[in-house]
């Protein structure tokens, strides 16, 4: 890659020099000077370069390198170099929250709200569980076919060989797995469906002829259920009010989040995910986050949102959990055992 072209910029070496190590001054010229960037992403490179070559239009630089390990960038030059400029523009600048008092009033109000009890509102934790219940459902699934279809491979091709499976892309309804055979690599496979068929999309290996002949029975089937999961993944509830906060709301694939403003606005987001029951909080305040990291479940509990506003895939289902939360608890009638008197025991020894 060649370093890019600045007007008044003079450089010796315009190949950027792609090493993890810095080199040896003797052999680029006496009296360098080294000066060092850190935290350069590669696709970064180029613009980084341009600030530096803009700011410093006297100095002469001998070789740029850059360590794609280290993510770094090595200026040789002949003078030191001023590098102020490209550390303003790659710092982000952070501001307290304004309104945090309005937040924290807020929280204080929600966890002291008595129960919703409308047939047609849910709590965010009844909804949350829920989501956590689908995935893992599907999740089980994938753990039930991942073990067939290695075992099937480990069989037919002994125990070096092996199949992963990926995942689902649902944008373009790929099934993606993996196949080794001999060795420790893994050669990728796709699959898609097509007219009621499956077939293989792409393949890293030539093998996939063979491993689709053994498997398409049980790769058909895991398709299916990928696809049974389809409104679970794309149906989603974004930026809705909630019947008891006024926070927004996220519901979707990938768990509940709650926040306070336009999502590029917010000043804090409480996640509670999907792949994990452990919640992450985004916060630029301390009160906040330990106000936050103590009511979190309240929080959770306490708020509700309309069912109807929920995505699509879950309602009926939370109409039925929600149905069974409002029936009065059963109480069991207990037989009423009538004591004897001193009379009737009497009266029982007589006989």
């Amino acid at each position: 890659m060649f370093v890019p072209v600045v007007p008044h910029t003079t450089v010796v070496n315009k190949t950027i020099v792609y090493s993890d190590t810095v080199l040896s001054l003797n052999d680029k010229g006496s009296n360098l000077k080294i000066t060092t960037i850190s935290n350069v992403e590669e696709f970064m490179l180029d613009d980084c370069l341009r600030i530096i070559f803009e700011s410093n239009p006297s100095v002469i630089f001998n070789t740029v390198q850059y360590s794609k390990n280290d993510k770094k960038v090595y200026f040789y030059t002949d003078k030191e170099i001023d590098i102020s400029k490209y550390k303003k523009i790659s710092t982000i600048e952070y501001r307290p929250i304004k309104n945090k008092q309005d937040i924290l009033e807020e929280i204080k109000r929600i966890i002291s709200l008595p129960k919703v009890n409308r047939y047609d509102c849910v709590s965010l934790n009844t909804a949350y569980e829920f989501i956590l219940k689908k995935r893992n459902e599907l999740k089980n699934k994938e753990k039930y076919y991942k073990r067939i279809l290695d075992n099937t491979i480990k069989e037919k091709y002994g125990r070096d060989s092996g199949l992963v499976v990926h995942g689902f892309d649902y944008e373009t309804g790929e099934l993606s797995i993996a196949f080794k055979h001999f060795g420790r690599k893994y050669y990728n496979i796709d699959l898609k469906i097509k007219d009621e068929d499956l077939y293989v999309s792409s393949s890293e290996t030539y093998e996939s002829d063979d491993v689709f002949r053994l498997l398409y029975k049980q790769l058909t089937l895991l398709y299916n259920e990928y696809e049974k999961y389809r409104e679970f993944y794309e149906q989603k509830t974004y930026h809705e009010r909630p019947v008891n906060s006024n926070f927004f709301i996220d519901i979707d694939f990938y768990g509940v989040r709650i926040y306070n403003k336009e999502f590029f606005n917010k000043d804090f987001e409480i996640r509670y995910p999907s792949y994990s029951k452990e919640y992450e909080i985004e916060c630029n305040s301390a009160k906040l986050m330990s106000v936050i990291e103590e009511t979190q479940r309240d929080i959770l509990n306490k708020i509700y949102i309309e069912i109807e506003k929920c995505p699509k895939w879950c309602r009926k289902e939370l109409y039925d959990i929600r149905k069974k939360q409002l029936e009065p608890p059963i109480v069991e009638k207990k037989e009423v055992v009538k004591k004897k008197t001193l009379f009737d025991r009497f009266k029982s020894i007589l006989k």
